[in-house]
């Protein structure tokens, strides 16, 4: 099944889709029409792994996947050496 990213350049966002995906629609979104004033839908990429790659290439702030078609699955771990979070510098 293919995966989509959407990234907002607005709200500093991405988020991996399954295809499926009523948000994604195959790459068209909510609004039928790909790209918008707020951002772009990248892909269409083979695997999950793929699409997560291509997010975090974004370099947005917030990258997950969605948590309406990817459920558990959503939470992707911040790639090592990212940085950020609280226990930051503590021993």
């Amino acid at each position: 099944m293919p995966f989509w990213v959407y990234e907002n350049t607005i709200h500093k966002f991405a988020r991996v889709h399954d295809a499926a995906c009523s948000f994604c629609s195959d790459g068209r979104g909510l609004f039928g029409g790909g790209k918008r004033h707020s951002g772009s839908w990248r892909g269409p990429f083979g695997d999950l792994s793929s699409a997560v790659a291509a997010a975090r290439l974004t370099r947005q702030v917030d990258v997950r996947g969605c948590t309406y078609c990817l459920g558990e699955t959503a939470r992707i771990a911040a790639p090592r050496g990212a940085g950020g979070g609280a226990a930051r510098g503590r021993r």
